[in-house]
């Protein structure tokens, strides 16, 4: 977005709705394995660039995102 001349980008905002984690736990130690997020959100801003402008842009975003612990 750095590249686009005259770009100003405002009120940037996400708003996240139904995020899922869950958690494995090794059952023998009690130690958390793995972590699996689910985050879908939605990004809104305004953008403007010169004489064109649009407000309230929406994009929609799915975020997956699984951790695996080692100890």
């Amino acid at each position: 977005i750095g590249s686009v001349p005259l770009l100003k980008l405002s009120n940037i905002n996400i708003a996240y709705e139904n995020v899922t984690a869950v958690a494995t736990i090794d059952k023998a130690t009690g130690n958390l394995v793995e972590l699996k997020l689910n985050a879908p959100c939605v990004l809104g801003l305004d953008a403007k660039a010169g004489p064109i402008s649009m407000n309230g842009a929406k994009v929609g975003i799915q975020v997956i995102t699984e951790y695996k612990i080692s100890y």
